[in-house]
């Protein structure tokens, strides 16, 4: 969030030049930089809970969980890689007071800049589909546990109230797994998606002014500042994401506040005891 008061400040002007000039070489890179591997976690993570979802019983050893350490650090060393050159290529000199950061860019600055922004395009859209082939499978195959246990349930020998009862709770299970499940996939829609769709236009604005007029070049800015913001609210929301979704996440906190048994409890009816929602909430 401090990245983002930052830009807002450079963007708006009010920021002294040196500010700005940190802004557009070290600022900005470290929060583009951190959101795609967000991104990138969030698909990965989406992979692994589908994966455990349909395979339950497929456990987790030492070599696999090594694997996992070095696909982090490459994911990591790659993105590095691919953003340090917008930190070096960054290094002209403002020559005067109202400056974008495409003005301290070098000729080849510019370049690389259009390069990369398109290969965060394929990151972001690759992962966004692959995540909702993987939430879509998790959905269908916890409604289907759920199906099987009230298929079990109804032909065992209980009572008729208790028949009645799990048919009462079946859809209330099912709208209770689509929402949370879902939920986590709507914040990255809201927040990711409209960012993606404006920044190809305004970088290209950016590294070829002159195929557009300011006004043009105005819009752009301003449709890319405006979903720059929703992208940061990703930050807030993910918090309350933790706190109404994962039980085991609001147990640990009234613990860490210590707060006595009971306070808030109307809360903790509310959540979901779910590993996918806490893993991919966390990714976000």
């Amino acid at each position: 969030m401090n990245t983002v008061f930052l830009q807002v400040l450079s963007d708006s002007n009010m920021a002294p030049s040196y500010m700005r000039i940190f802004v557009c070489r070290v600022s900005s890179v470290l929060f583009y930089l951190t959101m795609y591997i967000s991104i990138l976690f969030f698909g990965l993570i989406s992979i692994d809970r589908c994966r455990k979802t349909l395979m339950p019983f497929k456990g987790t050893n030492s070599a696999r969980l090594t694997r996992r350490k070095l696909l982090s650090c490459a994911i990591w060393s790659f993105l590095l890689i691919l953003c340090l050159p917008n930190v070096i290529l960054t290094q002209k000199i403002p020559t005067y007071s109202h400056f974008k950061c495409s003005d301290l860019k070098t000729e080849a600055g510019l370049f690389w800049h259009e390069v990369v922004n398109h290969i965060c395009q394929v990151i972001f859209w690759g992962n966004f589909i692959t995540v909702i082939i993987c939430y879509t499978l998790i959905s269908k195959e916890l409604y289907k546990s759920y199906s099987r246990t009230k298929s079990h349930r109804t032909e065992g020998t209980i009572s008729l109230a208790a028949r009645r009862e799990t048919n009462r709770k079946s859809p209330q299970a099912k709208r209770k797994i689509n929402a949370n499940v879902f939920l986590v996939l709507a914040v990255f829609f809201v927040c990711f998606v409209p960012f993606h769709f404006a920044r190809t236009p305004y970088t290209i604005s950016q590294t070829r002014g002159v195929l557009f007029d300011c006004k043009l070049r105005l819009f752009f800015f301003q449709l890319k500042e405006s979903t720059l913001f929703l992208s940061s609210l990703n930050a807030v929301l993910d918090p309350l994401i933790y706190f109404f979704l994962c039980r085991s996440f609001r147990t640990t906190l009234f613990k860490t506040l210590r707060l006595p048994p009971g306070m808030c409890s109307w809360l903790t009816e509310r959540g979901s005891d779910t590993d996918t929602v806490r893993d991919s909430s966390a990714a976000t």
